[in-house]
């Protein structure tokens, strides 16, 4: 006998119609967000981790900005060695995974499967053609980063954390407009179940 999360709920606490219908309504798109509650939250709230991420947009702006008026073109340049020790140790983590999937490509190739599997070593040549490195990538942003004054890279950075914070003020006015959507969704909800007296 298949069953689902749903009816199992209806099983081991014996629900009633509204408790089964609003168990039955975090499955729906609407309520995806509460999907993993127990049980809805009355009022509808998000998350508090939501909330605080735009206040850490917020504070990485801010920490970039006192940072660079207290520091100036020292901060700049710690920035500089900072990303370009970054992109140096991503350069040879991916070209020690081209070394691999080199390896590996030319070990399939020599391969001689039986008949059968030569379907299995296309597929396998297939995923091994699909890797794609960064290993040409990243040199270029390290001469990109050598030739950035610091307050190029300041700059940069500033801007690049306005638009972070810009973009998280915006999915946070979105995400108060979903909740105030599924907070009218349920009321409905709520509000047909009391005609059947079920509430």
């Amino acid at each position: 006998m298949s069953t689902t999360y749903f009816l199992e709920k209806l099983f081991e606490d014996d629900q009633d119609l509204a408790a089964f219908v609003l168990s039955c309504a975090r499955g729906m798109s609407i309520l995806g967000y509460w999907r993993d509650c127990e049980t809805l939250p009355d009022p509808l709230v998000r998350y508090p981790s939501d909330l605080a991420y735009v206040e850490g947009k917020r504070e990485a702006l801010n920490d970039l900005l006192v940072h660079w008026r207290d520091e100036g073109d020292a901060f700049g340049r710690a920035l500089k060695d900072d990303a370009i020790g970054y992109y140096q140790e991503q350069l040879e983590i991916s070209l020690g995974k081209e070394r691999k999937v080199l390896r590996m490509k030319e070990a399939v190739a020599a391969w001689e499967p039986p008949q059968d599997y030569e379907g299995l070593k296309r597929f396998i040549l297939e995923q091994l053609r699909a890797f794609s490195s960064l290993a040409d990538w990243y040199p270029e942003q390290i001469a990109k980063l050598e030739r950035q004054s610091p307050g190029e890279i300041i700059g940069e950075r500033i801007t690049e954390a306005e638009q972070s914070l810009t973009y998280a003020e915006e999915e946070d006015r979105k995400a108060d407009a979903r909740v105030r959507r599924a907070q009218e969704w349920l009321a409905e909800l709520r509000a047909s179940l009391r005609t059947t007296g079920e509430t």
